[in-house]
C-alpha cells in the first residue's frame, strides 16, 4: 500500500508540472499581476505594450515577473530552456534552441537575476522579434 502511495505522488508531481505555451490571455493576466506587484506606473505600461523596453530597474523587474509568471524563470533554477524552446519553436521547423542557449547562457555580467533575464530577452527579441511578437500576442485557438 505503501508503494502504491508514493507512485501515485509521483505521478501528481508530474501531472503538476506540465506546462503548456501561453499565449494573449496569459500575457494579460501576467502583464495584470506583474504591473500590481510591482507598481508599475501606467505610462510605463504602455512604453511597454509597445515592446519599449528601456534597461532600467523597474523594466528588468518587470520582465522578471512576466518570465516567472509564464514559467519561463525561476530562482532556484534559472530559465527553463525546454519551455521556452517548446515557446518559440516554429512550424517552419527552424531550430530555435541554439540561439535560445546562446541568450540565456549566464555571464559573469548577469549579476542579479533581473539582469540575466533581460540580457536574455533583449538578446532573443533582436534576433526573433517578429516570432516573440506573434506567439505572445496571437489569440488561443
Amino acid at each position: 500500500m505503501k508503494y502504491f502511495a508514493v507512485v501515485l505522488l509521483l505521478v501528481a508531481a508530474v501531472s503538476a508540472d506540465e506546462w503548456t505555451p501561453k499565449a494573449l490571455p496569459d500575457l494579460l493576466a501576467a502583464r495584470k499581476e506583474c504591473v500590481s506587484k510591482l507598481s508599475v506606473p501606467s505610462e510605463t505600461l504602455e512604453q511597454y505594450k509597445t515592446w519599449n523596453f528601456p534597461d532600467d530597474e523597474l523594466t528588468r523587474s518587470y520582465v522578471t515577473c512576466i518570465f516567472k509568471e509564464f514559467g519561463l524563470f525561476c530562482d532556484h533554477e534559472g530559465f527553463h530552456t525546454d519551455r521556452l524552446i517548446t515557446q518559440f519553436q516554429t512550424a517552419h521547423g527552424v531550430d530555435i534552441k541554439p540561439k535560445i542557449d546562446e541568450c540565456v547562457t549566464k555571464t559573469d555580467a548577469d549579476t542579479t537575476n533581473e539582469i540575466w533575464v533581460f540580457r536574455a530577452f533583449k538578446c532573443f527579441t533582436a534576433q526573433h522579434f517578429s516570432l516573440v511578437q506573434s506567439q505572445l500576442t496571437k489569440k488561443t485557438e
